[in-house]
């Protein structure tokens, strides 16, 4: 997670990016939303293979004034379009989706590549009233937060019909998809989002802050109303998409092309793997190792062994019950740990 202190750095440069990928390969690449992957010119969206951008650098703005409340340039102002500062009024959401609608309806003579990197519903809760207004009996941020949604759901309204009207969407591959679950730093008294059935969210390892969702659309390819059953990961995303463009792939990337999953196959059985600390909010170091409907988590020196197709609120520790399975997914987790970890 970038902090303020680190203004001045970015994602490594030596990994290459889907864009730069796509870009090679023929398409025509753009970045609507959010970027929060490095502040300085060297690390911005042009720089990184995409062709397009229209947005904001860092982790948060005000949506109104589009001052920077976070995660860089705190206080400053941080929206671009292209390398030029951009300077418009009105709610920055709505700008980002007025900007989606007219690059899908753009004439071009190649295949293109939309990321639309929506701030919604993240923090902080504001939203023009008319979103709102049906949930004013929720009170408060819970009233903002449901019309934050709505808006969010608007906008992916306005993005499908755009597609469908551009007579691009018989051939192209949607996919709606988030980073992680509600964050559960809220009063206790005043919830305003909620992850269940699923323990924990945002900043934790538990289910409620990697278990997110994912929604595809692929005319042709891709049954309507079909789930897919193997676990998979956002950076399977990676080598998917290169391969649904014929686009190499460079040698080794995490991940691994699951169209055979989003046909109705089932994906060869694999372990997933995460390590994460956050100082910012004091999370400590934690591993997770998922195989399977197997689950092994290990949160501040507490190790625990998990059955998610019995137990997804991860309520029950089966580490004394399957004591080899829980060596055996700890192992695999601890190849994540670092010197100092």
């Amino acid at each position: 997670m970038l902090r303020e202190e680190h203004d001045n750095t970015g994602m490594r440069q030596d990994l290459p990016t889907i864009a730069e990928l796509l870009s090679r390969a023929g398409y025509d690449t753009a970045l609507i939303g959010k970027w929060h992957l490095g502040m300085p010119p060297a690390y911005r969206p042009l720089r990184r293979g995409f062709q397009h951008f229209y947005g904001f650098l860092n982790g948060t703005i005000d949506y109104h004034s589009h001052l920077s409340l976070g995660g860089g340039w705190k206080g400053r102002e941080v929206t671009f379009h292209g390398n030029q500062p951009l300077r418009q009024q009105g709610y920055f959401p709505h700008l980002l989706c007025e900007e989606a609608v007219r690059y899908l309806k753009q004439k071009r003579n190649r295949p293109f590549y939309l990321h639309y990197a929506t701030p919604l519903p993240h923090a902080p809760y504001q939203v023009p009233e008319p979103w709102s207004r049906p949930y004013a009996h929720l009170g408060g941020n819970r009233a903002l937060y449901a019309g934050m949604v709505a808006h969010m759901d608007d906008e992916a309204g306005r993005l499908l019909r755009a597609l469908d009207e551009s007579g691009q969407a018989a051939n192209t591959l949607v996919v709606f998809a988030s980073d992680n679950g509600w964050v559960k730093l809220q009063p206790a008294n005043a919830p305003i989002g909620d992850n269940g059935p699923y323990r924990g969210g945002k900043y934790e390892l538990y289910e409620g802050g990697i278990h997110s969702p994912c929604l595809v659309r692929w005319p042709g390819r891709v049954k309507a109303g079909s789930q897919v059953t193997s676990p998979v990961i956002n950076l399977d995303w990676f080598p998917t998409l290169a391969a649904a463009a014929g686009a190499p792939l460079p040698a080794p990337v995490d991940g691994i092309d699951i169209t055979a999953a989003l046909r109705g196959r089932s994906l060869p059985q694999r372990s997933l793997l995460w390590s994460f600390r956050d100082d910012l909010v004091q999370t400590p170091r934690s591993y997770a190792c998922r195989r399977g409907k197997w689950k092994f988590l290990e949160v501040g020196g507490k190790s625990l062994l998990f059955n998610l197709d019995t137990d997804p609120g991860e309520t029950r520790n089966l580490a004394p019950r399957y004591p080899k399975l829980f060596r055996r997914l700890r192992s695999q987790a601890y190849s994540l740990r670092q010197p100092g970890d």
